[in-house]
């Protein structure tokens, strides 16, 4: 029986990037299937522009999320040296 990993951090951005790869292979062979199929009507316009705006998205999710967890990192790691400095200025 394996120990659980102590920092699931480092593993979870492992898993994020299957699962991002994954949508943007489905809508991009949702958006292949639509444009290669010759389909005419609204219903395939909107369906295309759904995986498109999908995709999209998903992108910038995971760009911005990234930013906005290291951002959060770095300003954990920096909360307990702010706090002193400012208690030491008094």
């Amino acid at each position: 029986m394996s120990l659980p990993n102590p920092e699931p951090r480092h593993g979870s951005w492992k898993i994020r990037r299957r699962l991002l790869f994954a949508a943007l292979i489905f809508c991009a062979m949702q958006i292949s299937w639509i444009l290669w199929s010759n389909k005419v009507g609204s219903l395939y316009e909107q369906a295309l522009l759904a995986f498109i705006g999908a995709a999209t998205a998903i992108i910038n999710g995971y760009v911005f999320g990234a930013a906005w967890e290291n951002n959060n990192q770095r300003m954990n790691e920096n909360s307990g040296r702010v706090k002193r400095e400012n208690y030491d200025n008094l």
